[in-house]
């Protein structure tokens, strides 16, 4: 094995569409190669870009007719083409469907419904069924939370030795100052955001839903902006508010705001969660097991994506509690600090991507 361990990301590197995956992989995960022995090789093949797209595709398709496939039960299997001298597979998401016997593959998936109010025997069915092949050929399964880590057992307890937790890699996301922090708790109207490319799928039409809830006062008391491409179709909201398609520094936004909201409709992980965390912002998400383990309640409030009332009602209860607020901003960024930032996650990759 060379100096540095060569490792081969089996997601093509270019497609039709730059999704946040992809955008992972290529721009933050491979940064590893700045601080770590570890060198990214990507997978450049026509032919793997081709599917991928194609597989694109049919998901917009799917959606535009409103059929939206039952989570974490889909064929995990692509071909993927092997180069040569490569020391690891990193498979993310999709597992080769004929690797080289030769190469150990780290597979990255998730386990845990990416949805509520599932089928859950169903949902357990069929994941067994479409995943059992990949578990049992993969070298090591990484998952990004407790929750899915606890599925994974429950579901292949054969695959739990081979099985650990993996947070997301962000270089360039520091946990907030005290001092930073410590200036968010003055005067002012409570600064909220939402953020989410797919803005219905994120839920802005809960919170616009729930701002018509909200009595005068309340709304005078609460500043709220949305970053929002509105991939899946426009979701209009008040005019008092502040809306941009794309931000250039999501995380000096961040830095200066106090509230995180984000009810999520179908959520695997939710990257934005942990960006908040870091930049100590208190979190309005749903009640999902694994949303509520990225964030812990010490700093979130929980509630069902489609109950704009309950959402009111919290919105309510933070402008009128600063002192609560400033509390869950701030056991976020201790979180963050213990098992989500770069300078622990990096070290775990390194382990992740290395064989005897």
């Amino acid at each position: 094995m060379s100096e540095r361990t060569r490792v081969y990301i089996t997601m093509p590197e270019r497609s039709l569409v730059r999704s946040t995956d992809r955008a992972y992989l290529y721009d933050r995960l491979t940064q590893l190669e700045q601080r770590y022995p570890l060198a990214f090789v990507a997978n450049a093949r026509f032919m793997s870009r081709f599917a991928n797209d194609l597989d694109h595709l049919r998901q917009r398709l799917f959606g535009l007719v409103g059929h939206v496939p039952a989570p974490g039960v889909e064929d995990v299997f692509a071909h993927v083409p092997f180069p040569r001298d490569i020391d690891v597979a990193y498979a993310y998401g999709m597992f080769p469907r004929a690797p080289p016997r030769r190469v150990p593959i780290t597979w990255q998936q998730t386990f845990a419904p990416a949805s509520l109010g599932i089928d859950l025997p169903a949902w357990r069915a069929a994941t067994r069924k479409a995943r059992c092949n990949a578990v049992a050929r993969a070298d090591r399964i990484v998952v990004p939370s407790a929750v899915s880590l606890a599925h994974l057992h429950d579901l292949f307890p054969a695959a739990r030795e081979r099985a650990s937790i993996l947070p997301y890699y962000l270089p360039g996301l520091e946990p907030l100052a005290a001092d930073a922090l410590a200036a968010k708790s003055g005067p002012g109207p409570l600064r909220v955001v939402f953020v989410g490319k797919q803005a219905r799928r994120k839920g802005l039409p809960a919170l616009v839903a729930a701002w018509q809830l909200l009595d005068t006062r309340t709304k005078n008391a609460i500043d709220v902006t949305v970053v929002s491409a509105m991939v899946d179709g426009e979701v209009p909201f008040p005019p008092t508010w502040h809306g941009t398609r794309f931000i250039p520094d999501l995380y000096a936004l961040l830095g200066t705001a106090h509230v995180l909201v984000f009810p999520s409709l179908r959520e695997a992980y939710g990257l934005v969660l942990v960006e908040a965390m870091a930049c100590g912002l208190a979190v309005i998400t749903t009640t999902a097991p694994t949303q509520r383990d990225i964030v812990s309640d010490a700093g979130g409030r929980f509630l069902p994506p489609t109950d704009p009332h309950a959402l009111a009602a919290t919105l309510s209860e933070l402008v009128a509690d600063r002192a609560a607020v400033a509390a869950m901003a701030t056991a976020n960024v201790r979180r963050f600090r213990a098992s989500l930032w770069h300078e622990v996650v990096g070290p775990a990759h390194v382990a992740a991507f290395t064989y005897p």
